[in-house]
C-alpha cells in the first residue's frame, strides 16, 4: 500500500508540474497578472485535456490493449491463444506510435524520444521555477533571503 500510495504520489506530482510552473511564474506575468495566468492554466488544462483524449481514442479506434504487467495472462493473440512466455508489452504511447509509422521507423522514434523527454523538461521547470517561488515567501520576511556583501 506504501508503494502504491508513493507511486500516485510521483504520478500526480509529475501530471502537476505544468500548473505548479504557472502558478509559481504569476509575479512573471504582464499585467493583469492573474487574469493572464488564469488563461494560461485554462490553455494548459485545455491541452493536457485534448492529448488525454486523443491517446484514449487512438488507442480504442486500434484496438490496443494493456495490462497490468502482472496480468499478462490475460491478454490473448487474435486467435485467442495464450502469449508467449517471452511477450513484453510496450507501453500505449508506443503502441500507437508503431501502428500509426508503421514502415515510417523516424516517425515512431520521434514520439519515443520526445514522450521520453518530457519527464525531464518538466523537472527543468520545476528547478528553474523554484528562484521564483521563493522570492514570494523571501520578499514577505517569511524565508531567508540573500545576504549582501559589502564591496
Amino acid at each position: 500500500m506504501v508503494f502504491l500510495l508513493a507511486r500516485a504520489f510521483s504520478s500526480g506530482c509529475a501530471a502537476l508540474t505544468g500548473v505548479e510552473a504557472i502558478s509559481n511564474g504569476v509575479p512573471a506575468f504582464k499585467r493583469p497578472k492573474s487574469k493572464n495566468a488564469a488563461t494560461t492554466l485554462l490553455l494548459l488544462g485545455l491541452i493536457a485535456v485534448t492529448m488525454m483524449m486523443s491517446v484514449i481514442v487512438l488507442a480504442k479506434q486500434m484496438s490496443i490493449r494493456y495490462v497490468d504487467p502482472h496480468e499478462l495472462e490475460r491478454l490473448r493473440t487474435a486467435a485467442g491463444g495464450a502469449l508467449p512466455g517471452n511477450y513484453e508489452q510496450h507501453p500505449v504511447i508506443s503502441q500507437i506510435a508503431h501502428g500509426v509509422f508503421r514502415g515510417f521507423s523516424p516517425g515512431f522514434y520521434f514520439v519515443v524520444t520526445v514522450t521520453g523527454i518530457i519527464p525531464v523538461l518538466a523537472a527543468n521547470t520545476a528547478f528553474n521555477g523554484f528562484p521564483v517561488l521563493g522570492s514570494i515567501p523571501a520578499h514577505d520576511g517569511l524565508a531567508p533571503r540573500l545576504a549582501r556583501v559589502a564591496r
